[in-house]
């Protein structure tokens, strides 16, 4: 389970916080935990980027595309 599911509302309830600010720290903190789980997998070689590459540029084929359809 991510942290933004449980830290967001109690952020809102428990400190006051504006919701577009409750929502920016756990998301940046999602940022970090990938970026060191990719660097776990990619030193222990579990990593497979040829294969990562292909996805991300379906993905940002999808993307555009959907932009173009708006």
């Amino acid at each position: 389970m991510r942290a933004a599911a449980v830290i967001i509302p109690m952020f809102i309830t428990s400190l006051d916080m504006p919701a577009y600010e409750a929502v920016s720290i756990p998301l940046a903190s999602d940022v970090l935990v990938s970026a060191v789980s990719a660097y776990t997998y990619h030193k222990n070689k579990n990593l497979n980027v040829k294969n990562g590459l292909v996805v991300l540029v379906v993905l940002g084929v999808v993307i555009i595309g959907f932009n173009f359809l708006k």
